[in-house]
């Protein structure tokens, strides 16, 4: 996909997404998020509960799902496919992660063929319909963009979720000043919490197309390197006291999206799941604090948070 690919394939294929993607209006969408993230909320019940799997996880899950245009016969199994897609905790979680990544192709390509015959709202009908300079996206492209969406669109606002939960339970004064003005606080504290979250860690790994000199470190043509954004958001150099959560931080350079051509394409949307998400939870169970400390996936690249146990309240 195109994650792993240089201009001028990656503008290539940047552009006919952008396409797909600049219609849907991600802001128009936050009505029905909204409505997604109370219901999500409705089912937690009361008492300890881990929060993770039917919150965390299972509210972008069905954004995406509504995104992407997912028949609701179908919906039951996209949700089970894209929460085992996402497992990567212990040697078993693995290997049913690589036996659904078959699976989930065949339903992806099933999407595709059914929507050729018979197109319906969705991401899925706009990157079929999408075409720039005569040239449009091949079917392999298209269920590899699925898969794009489904990592990059579910798992990582999953973390980013679920670390915004543990963050303000570690800080109940910035809690406390947030819920005090939430309309007019929230959007300066969305970017604090993709800073001090940091749900992605690292990039993938880069290969060196030329022999360069990064900071006085030379690096050899071929060489391999990660890149570590969350090194760079909690850098003394930029953001003071980047220990502390200062949801009221302005400016907030993070790079919890990237930058240049490879800017996350879906951060609007990330950003409206996770405020929807802590409007709908604090909003049903304002004094909701964590029961136990929250259990980390022993994973590079990702801050992902496995177990959260929290009492509503």
């Amino acid at each position: 996909n195109m994650l792993g690919k240089d201009d001028p394939e990656h503008r290539r294929l940047r552009k006919l997404v952008d396409q797909a993607f600049a219609p849907r209006g991600i802001r128009d969408m936050r009505l029905d998020i909204a409505t997604l993230a109370r219901a999500k909320v409705a089912d937690l019940g009361a008492g300890p509960v881990d929060i993770v799997p039917p919150f965390c996880r299972a509210f972008p899950l069905e954004v995406i799902a509504d995104l992407l245009g997912v028949a609701d016969a179908d919906r039951d199994a996209f949700a089970h496919m894209g929460a085992a897609l996402g497992e990567f905790d212990g040697f078993f979680a693995i290997l049913r992660m690589i036996k659904t990544v078959g699976t989930f192709q065949k339903f992806v390509r099933k999407m595709v063929k059914d929507m050729r015959a018979a197109p319906r709202p969705g991401l899925i009908a706009d990157l079929i319909a999408a075409e720039a300079d005569g040239d449009k996206l091949t079917e392999d492209e298209l269920v590899s963009m699925v898969f794009l969406l489904m990592f990059a669109g579910f798992e990582t606002t999953t973390n980013l979720i679920a670390g915004a939960i543990v963050a303000l339970d570690q800080n109940p004064d910035q809690k406390a000043r947030l819920f005090d003005d939430f309309d007019n606080r929230i959007e300066s504290a969305t970017e604090e919490f993709c800073r001090y979250v940091s749900s992605v860690a690292g990039t993938k790994p880069r290969i060196a197309a030329r022999d360069i000199v990064v900071d006085g470190a030379k690096i050899a043509k071929g060489e391999k390197l990660m890149a570590l954004p969350v090194a760079a958001n909690y850098d003394p150099a930029v953001f003071d006291t980047p220990q502390n959560l200062a949801l009221d931080r302005f400016p907030n350079p993070h790079l919890a999206f990237s930058s240049g051509t490879h800017f996350c394409l879906g951060l609007q949307l990330a950003r409206v799941e996770l405020q929807e998400a802590l409007r709908a939870l604090y909003t049903a169970h304002p004094n909701t604090t964590l029961d136990q400390p929250a259990t980390y996936a022993k994973r590079p690249a990702h801050r992902a948070i496995t177990n959260l146990s929290v009492r509503l309240n």
